[in-house]
């Protein structure tokens, strides 16, 4: 579940979803905004979201959900860490191409989309495309003071993270009730407001179709035998493929080394043992 945090202190109030998260539901918002509400902190603040939504309307389909957030907006949180970084090499007095000899412009994945801030005057652009290792092709250069890529200019690149809201619509209006952007700017980030194609959510599964399902796979699905010692972290199917050959086949132990037999009779996997003080140490089995 996503992290949170608003900033009464503004107005509309600013609602932002913390880093790493890059998606988050209106469901999702709404449930975290609801809990925000009704925490002790906020008894004293106005209502912060509102929604209307997701009666039934028989037949497996349902009204779709759309939120309002009330003086406030939605933010992720800017991505302030430098993704790339070079000194201009070669002057480029129409602010496209930018050329920094040392720089590793593909090895940090720099990419199309990118920020460029010439921390030098004070302009910025986007990646448009890059070229090598030390040169990337850019829109022009704006809000600086010449706007120009010049000899021994700084040069930081950001890398822009593309967020989505979804499952439903989500709106927004200021203290006075008037529509507003739903999405507040952050430094980093491109937002994607997916909304909602229709106005009803269909429930494809019927009452009991989940047990149903689960049971079913649970009875009458078969897994084969493991090949081999499972790494570290595997997933769940091999761990409990493990535990369960373990306690099913035949493992033997002869005083220094224990062994763990297919079903088959093969060995799958074998594991050192010792005593010292009266201490059996079994180790990891590989």
């Amino acid at each position: 579940m996503p992290t949170l945090t608003v900033n009464t202190q503004v107005s509309p109030r600013i609602v932002t979803v913390a880093a790493p998260d890059v998606t988050i539901s209106v469901q999702e918002v709404l449930d975290l905004l609801r809990e925000w509400e009704d925490s002790p902190a906020q008894m004293d603040d106005p209502q912060i979201i509102s929604a209307a939504g997701k009666e039934e309307l028989g037949g497996g389909e349902a009204v779709g959900i759309t939120a309002t957030l009330l003086d406030a907006q939605l933010e992720f949180e800017a991505r302030t860490d430098v993704l790339s970084s070079g000194t201009v090499s070669t002057q480029d007095v129409t602010g496209q191409t930018l050329t920094a000899i040392g720089a590793t412009f593909q090895t940090d994945g720099v990419a199309r989309g990118d920020l460029v801030i010439n921390l030098t005057d004070g302009s910025q652009a986007t990646v448009v495309s890059v070229t090598s290792e030390t040169e990337l092709l850019t829109t022009t250069l704006v809000g600086g003071v010449d706007n120009q890529y010049d000899i021994s200019d700084s040069i930081d690149i950001y890398d822009v993270v593309q967020c989505e809201v979804s499952g439903g619509n989500l709106v927004a209006q200021n203290a006075a009730g008037s529509t507003i952007s739903t999405i507040f700017p952050s430094f980093g980030t491109q937002v994607i407001l997916a909304k909602a194609s229709q106005g009803t959510l269909t429930n494809t599964l019927g009452s009991g179709d989940v047990e149903t399902a689960v049971v079913s796979a649970l009875t009458t699905n078969t897994e084969a035998e493991l090949s081999g010692v499972p790494a570290a972290s595997p997933d769940l199917h091999a761990m409990v493929q493990f535990i369960y050959m373990w306690i099913r086949n035949e493992v033997t132990q002869n005083g220094t080394t224990t062994t763990m037999k297919t079903d088959a009779g093969t060995t799958l996997g074998t594991s050192a043992t010792s005593e010292s003080g009266g201490t059996v140490t079994k180790g990891k089995m590989s």
